[in-house]
């Protein structure tokens, strides 16, 4: 089962906060009365830390991207230049070597 832990709805986390701000919604005490219930506890706070960190990771990873994209583009472009100077280069020694 894979859980789309990248996109949770906004309504959802805020459903989820109500029960993660009570003080008896912890993965000690709830894994005391049932173990699944405790595990079950844990992963709800796991997805709501994370979703909280996305926020914050999520515009960074969007810059990082386009810092990437951005630097591909460069290093194509410097490679083109290269290429078009060595072929300038080459026409130059030829001509001096004419002259």
């Amino acid at each position: 089962m894979q859980y789309d832990k990248e996109n949770i709805p906004q309504k959802t986390l805020k459903a989820i906060e109500k029960y993660t701000k009570l003080e008896n919604f912890n993965p000690e005490f709830v894994g005391q009365k049932s173990s699944a219930a405790g595990k079950l506890c844990l992963w709800v706070r796991s997805i709501e830390d994370y979703a909280k960190a996305l926020k914050v990771v999520g515009p960074k990873r969007e810059k990082k991207a386009y810092a990437e994209e951005q630097l591909r583009k460069k290093i194509e472009y410097l490679t083109n230049l290269q290429n078009e100077f060595q072929v300038l280069a080459d026409r130059l020694e030829e001509l001096e070597n004419i002259f």
